[in-house]
Formats: C-alpha cells, sequence, structure tokens
C-alpha cells in the first residue's frame, strides 16, 4: 500500500517526542536522523535531518488528517496558502534507502577538498590553514598546511578539530608576518609536519 505523507511543523529538538504524540492520534510518523561523529570514536550521535519537521501519514485508508496545531510542541500540518501538500510514498523511502547508507558508514561528516581553506581550533590554537589531504575517516588525523613559528608547514590534525570557514567576500590575504617579513613556504610533500594529538 502507497501512502500519502505530509509535512508536520514541530518546535526545534522536540522531533522525536512529537513522533510519541502522534502515534495517539492514529498518524504514524518518520523523523529522518543521520549519525554524526563525535569526538570519540564509537560514540557517534544521531541528529534530525530536518530539525523541526517530521512526515506523517494516517494510519487508517480514507482517513481525515486531525488538526493538530492544540497539541503541545507542534505548530501544525506544513501548508502553501490553503493547500496541504504531501510526499509520494517513494520518496520517504528513497530518504530512508540513502539515510541507511550513511548511516552505515561514517555518517554525515565534512569531505574536505586539497587547497580548500579551513579553521584548525585546539585548545587555544584558533588558525586557517589549507587542506592537503583529508582524513579518511572522522575518527583519523587530516594533513594541512597551517602557519607555525612564521612558517608554513605541514601539520596532522585531528579531523573534528577542523572546522569549514564560512564564506565570505574577505579573503585572508596576508603574506607577510609583520614588518614587511615574507612567510617562507615549506613544501607540503615535507616529511616533517607537526601533529596535534587527539
Amino acid at each position: 500500500m502507497s501512502y500519502k505523507w505530509y509535512v508536520v511543523i514541530t518546535s526545534a529538538n522536540r522531533e522525536n517526542e512529537t513522533a510519541k504524540i502522534l502515534d495517539k492520534y492514529d498518524l504514524v510518523s518518520y523523523n529522518p536522523q543521520v549519525k554524526v561523529p563525535s569526538n570519540i570514536k564509537d560514540q557517534d550521535i544521531f541528529k534530525p535531518l530536518f530539525p523541526g519537521y517530521l512526515f506523517a501519514h494516517t494510519k487508517y485508508e480514507n482517513m481525515k488528517l486531525p488538526s493538530i496545531s492544540q497539541i503541545n510542541g507542534i505548530y501544525g500540518w506544513l501548508k502553501f496558502n490553503d493547500d496541504l501538500p504531501y510526499i509520494e510514498d517513494s520518496v520517504i523511502s528513497e530518504i530512508k534507502r540513502t539515510l541507511f547508507n550513511i548511516n552505515s558508514s561514517y555518517g554525515l561528516w565534512s569531505n574536505f577538498k586539497p587547497g580548500e581553506k579551513v579553521m584548525v581550533e585546539a585548545g587555544k590554537i584558533s588558525e586557517y590553514a589549507e587542506i592537503i589531504e583529508n582524513a579518511k575517516s572522522p575518527h583519523e588525523n587530516a594533513k594541512v598546511l597551517m602557519h607555525f613559528m612564521g612558517r608554513k608547514i605541514p601539520a596532522l590534525v585531528p579531523w573534528h578539530n577542523i572546522k569549514p570557514i564560512k564564506s565570505s567576500n574577505k579573503k585572508n590575504t596576508r603574506l607577510t608576518r609583520g614588518r614587511g617579513r615574507k612567510i617562507r613556504n615549506i613544501d607540503p610533500n615535507s616529511t616533517k609536519s607537526l601533529v596535534l594529538q587527539k
């Protein structure tokens, strides 16, 4: 049997709680959750793929959608003007298949590309860097090129200490380390590298 899924708007961080409440209204709900790597190996967490939204359909055929806006933590059904759009069952099935593949691996983690500018944050260190080689998993080190003691050197950095830089019109154009002294570049393929411990 093919179902028509409708979108429920919920309060933030109350998706799981809301899903249990909807069951009392004869509604079958689906809260897509994606695995997000944590700083500790084998202790991954799951977060809603669409924060503040759930998918739901009626348990019984020809059953009308109940009013749910009066329920605490629920704003109601997603509508466009007076239209109540629905999502085909095949689309929900595709979301489930995609999430299964993602969650069966390392989950949703940033796959940095060589040459990408990033921010390295570890303890009191907060420096711009450039990706040389991305980590093979979120629990391994990535190789970056970062400023250290007035030079650019390769460094091995735990993946969770690397943050993407939000897009901005401003560019990091610093080419000196003060008083016109140029920053010397070291070959990125050098075997000498700084390792930031996990």
